[in-house]
């Protein structure tokens, strides 16, 4: 018998027999279940094309049928949704916010109110890995939408919400509906308040808008991950500490502000526009002049840095 009949034999009887027990109500199959063994597919088809005798051919093409009709009746099962986690499973390095405002139906909303208390308001922000943006906007004093069925997230503050802190807890934390521990979160802050950020990512991706945000500290570690900041000219001075492992770190400031940057980079790449070295530290040319002023001091290993001004 020849291995495309057993193919469409063994596809057709076990979809078929899938399908029926699922439409009697006393079978269900998992779409994430089945996406966890998708990748054998293709190590039975390479099978199959090798010089191997024909009974492990014939067994090989045999479970490809299989498996293809286990996806189709997991595709029938889950519905609409389940083909829609699979869309939205969103791998690219920076973080469109669009697609978690899009997604209503599973974001899990968090806020503190906002108060005219005039005080500075220290934000820490805890994360392993996953992929986050930090912008303005709220017209709470934090709003922390994060796209998960089962968020795992924490939003806690003092009495008086000057200290506030935005963590998860460990363990899998399902995102897009797989079982890829992919944290996705957008969190919006009020640009009323002096802000002082203190910044701790993992395996993470970061996008943080803070042009207008009054900003005056951000102290940011980051282990093996990939960050883009975008600073704004709201404050006089502004303080900047980055410390990094193998990282990709990006940082946006202002044309009129001035800048002074103090590094060690040990084997890291770097890259600053519009900067000049006077031996000991990079500047730009307005540093003396200008009104607002940019502090950077950088630690990293084996990172790439980038200092964009726009």
């Amino acid at each position: 018998m020849k291995t495309g009949t057993i193919f469409w034999g063994v596809f057709l009887i076990t979809l078929g027999v899938m399908l029926l027990i699922s439409s009697l109500n006393s079978f269900a199959l998992d779409l994430e279940f089945i996406f966890k063994f998708w990748p054998l597919i293709f190590i039975f088809w390479g099978l199959t094309l090798l010089k191997i005798s024909e009974a492990i051919k014939k067994i090989m093409t045999a479970s490809i049928a299989v498996l293809l009709s286990l996806f189709i009746v997991a595709i029938v099962n889950s519905g609409v949704s389940g083909v829609k986690n699979l869309a939205e499973w969103d791998w690219d390095i920076n973080l469109k916010t669009d697609d978690v405002k899009s997604s209503y139906e599973k974001r899990d909303l968090m806020s503190i109110p906002f108060d005219s208390n005039q005080i500075d308001r220290n934000l820490s922000l805890d994360v392993g890995a996953g992929s986050f943006s930090i912008e303005g906007g709220s017209e709470n004093l934090i709003d922390v939408f994060s796209k998960s069925k089962n968020s795992n997230f924490s939003l806690e503050s003092d009495s008086l919400h000057q200290n506030i802190s935005v963590s998860y807890s460990e363990g899998n934390i399902n995102f897009d509906g797989t079982y890829k521990s992919m944290n996705k979160a957008i969190l919006k802050i009020n640009k009323n308040p002096l802000w002082n950020f203190d910044i701790k990512l993992g395996a993470a991706k970061m996008s943080a808008d803070l042009s207008r945000i009054k900003s005056r500290r951000i102290n940011f570690e980051t282990g093996a991950a990939s960050s883009k900041i975008k600073l704004g000219d709201l404050v006089d001075s502004c303080d900047i500490v980055i410390n990094a492992g193998a990282s990709s770190v990006q940082l946006e400031i202002p044309k009129n502000s001035g800048c002074i940057v103090n590094t060690d980079l040990g084997l890291s790449s770097r890259k600053f526009d519009e900067f000049n070295f006077d031996g000991d530290s990079f500047k730009t040319e307005n540093f003396e002049q200008a009104q607002k002023k940019i502090f950077i001091n950088i630690k990293g290993g084996v990172s790439s840095f980038k200092i964009k001004r726009y």
